[in-house]
């Protein structure tokens, strides 16, 4: 199943409207940065999804997310 780029941007504003992310002044927009991360992120998959296998795949996102959860919760932990 193919989703859009609106669907997927809406999406990503769906999940952080339970706890936002703060942009602070960071010199482009909210949305634009959502497309862009998106886009990036689809396009990487569709590059990858043809050389691996779903395992391979699967524990890829997964060791990804881990990296992506650890790094934000030290950035957190150094705001504070």
């Amino acid at each position: 199943m193919e989703v859009s780029t609106e669907a997927r941007v809406d999406m990503v504003c769906e999940v952080a409207a339970e706890d936002p992310i703060d942009h602070a002044d960071l010199p482009f927009g909210e949305q634009e940065l959502r497309r862009h991360v998106t886009s990036s992120l689809v396009e990487r998959h569709h590059t990858v999804e043809t050389t691996m296998s779903h395992s391979d795949l699967y524990a890829m996102y997964l060791l990804s997310t881990a990296r992506l959860v650890l790094e934000n919760a030290v950035l957190h932990a150094r705001l504070l």
